[in-house]
Formats: C-alpha cells, structure tokens, sequence
C-alpha cells in the first residue's frame, strides 16, 4: 500500500472526462468538505483512486449516492475485481440517475447511499485503500 502520494479525486461527469487531470485528496477533512459540496449538485460520477490504482468510483447529487469499489486482480493485473455497496434502507423507488461522460446512469434503488453513508465508505477508503466492513458489498466481477 504506497499512501506516499494522495489519492486522486476524478470528476467524470463530462464528455471531456478522460482529458482531465485529478485534484488531490490528502485528508478525511478535505474529503468529507468536496463530498458535501458535491452533493449540493446534480447526481454526477466520480472516482477516487489510490497510487496503487484501487478505485472508489461513487455518485454523489442531492440526497442520493453509490458507491463501487474495485481493484487489480492480484493473479493478473490487467483484470480488476469489483463490488458495489447495498444502501442500509432503499431511499427511493425508482433509479436515480448519475451523469458519466454527459450520459446518464441509472442505478438501482437497492445501492443509492446516503451522502452520510457515501462519506463514511470513503473516509474509510482514504485511510485503508479498503472496502468499509460495516456496509454490504455485493460482488460485480
């Protein structure tokens, strides 16, 4: 685990995402402050990722988010591993709908967060590179 360097925070809400450079995050603080400001507007993607490529990629806008964890595969690097959080408590009945590359992604009521479950997960992630043990993960691939 290399925390030498901050992770880096992805904003990959527009078209142009892949062109843009990532603003580090060295602190639970800071983190919890761009989290909050985030959610103040529409539901948009966004990935955090550690020097060592382990990617929180979450969803964040109004009283909605998601999170998915994945990583490189230990066996073959090229290959990651990924899992999705389950909310404690569905907030909502239908989809909500998360802009990536200025497309929507809908993503089941099952796995919208609150921005208070969002900022634990990620807090949790900053410090350990890790999934939270506290919140239910289901495994994608």
């Amino acid at each position: 685990m290399s925390r030498s360097l901050p992770m880096l925070l992805f904003d990959r809400s527009g078209a142009d995402w892949p062109t843009r450079h990532g603003t580090p995050v060295t602190s639970a603080t800071e983190l919890q402050q761009v989290l909050h400001r985030l959610s103040e507007g529409p539901p948009r993607i966004f990935d955090l990722v550690s020097p060592d490529g382990i990617t929180l990629q979450f969803g964040v806008g109004g009283n909605f988010a998601f999170a998915q964890f994945s990583k490189p595969s230990v066996d073959r690097p090229s290959t990651r591993s990924a899992w999705v959080a389950r909310a404690e408590r569905p907030r909502t009945r239908t989809h909500i709908e998360f802009a990536t590359a200025d497309i929507p992604t809908p993503i089941p009521p099952e796995y919208c967060l609150s921005v208070e479950e969002l900022i634990l997960v990620a807090e949790f992630f900053l410090t350990t590179q890790a999934r939270h043990p506290a919140v239910a993960w289901e495994k994608l691939y």
